[in-house]
């Protein structure tokens, strides 16, 4: 979907609506004047986007609560925020632009999410003090809380490898997460519905699921998985003349296509 003319001036386009992939995030339920559902940018017509939060500082990671009342966000509000790379989880009150601070960590959290109930809340964290000013200083994992912020539990502690960002599961009692294991990204189920989270490896192997910063996987209703896996290009041994090794050249991945990924969907088992 591209802007017209026509679109910048019925709706405040901004900056944030292209470093989102041109998405534009509304109430679900939400219908456009008629009635009927909310499909494109065509039914925002003659609607304004409105400015939630104020100040300088950078928020993303945006994540709509169930009932719509609330959106989390991740932000970095050290006085020095340039010196010092800390996010922290908030949550935005729709109604009147509250905001609660529901991490207080000097490590740093990452794309938060509602569980389905809007009971929890999984993202991604660290444990240790962050010294650098531009990223994470160990590998990140998978974690859940009360959304007040309390009952802060490292669920993916049992697998010593970095996590990925995670995805609810649609009963609410597991979520989906790559791994980043030898080289290969793998992707993994997390059931949280026990007394201790119980690890299970979906697809393993010479793979990379996604990329790092994105589940690259999608949970439907039916707790059926579509995912887009990476290839490996193969290599071949060339020496060079002289007997020195050649740089290795890319053939076609497996599958034959050249090392893309496709969309595949899979059931759980």
């Amino acid at each position: 979907m591209t802007i017209t003319c026509a679109r910048w001036e019925d709706i405040a386009f901004s900056s944030e609506y292209y470093r989102s992939g041109q998405k534009v995030m509304v109430r679900l339920g939400e219908t456009r004047e008629g009635g009927g559902p909310i499909r494109g940018m065509e039914d925002l017509a003659g609607r304004k986007v409105r400015q939630l939060t104020r100040g300088d500082h950078y928020e993303h990671s945006i994540a709509w609560s169930p009932n719509g009342r609330e959106i989390l966000f991740v932000s970095n509000h050290e006085r020095d925020p340039d010196l010092k790379f800390n996010y922290d989880v908030f949550a935005l009150n729709v109604a009147d632009d509250s905001i609660r601070q529901l991490t207080f960590t000097k490590a740093a959290e990452y794309r938060p999410q509602w569980s389905p109930d809007g009971s929890e809340i999984v993202f991604q964290g660290t444990r240790r003090p962050l010294t650098s000013s531009e990223t994470t200083m160990e590998d990140t994992h998978v974690w859940t809380m009360k959304p007040d912020g309390s009952d802060r539990r490292e669920v993916g502690a049992g697998i010593d490898d970095r996590q990925g960002a995670p995805v609810w599961g649609p009963d609410g009692k597991s979520v989906f997460f790559t791994v980043q294991e030898r080289g290969n990204v793998h992707l993994y189920r997390l059931d949280l519905g026990g007394a201790e989270p119980r690890a299970e490896r979906l697809i393993g192997g010479r793979v990379r699921i996604g990329s790092y910063g994105s589940a690259g996987v999608s949970v439907a209703g039916g707790g059926r998985l579509a995912q887009r896996p990476g290839r490996y290009p193969r290599h071949r041994d060339r020496r060079a003349p002289g007997g020195r090794r050649g740089a290795p050249r890319g053939g076609r991945g497996a599958g034959g296509n050249g090392g893309r990924g496709g969309c595949q969907s899979a059931g759980r088992g």
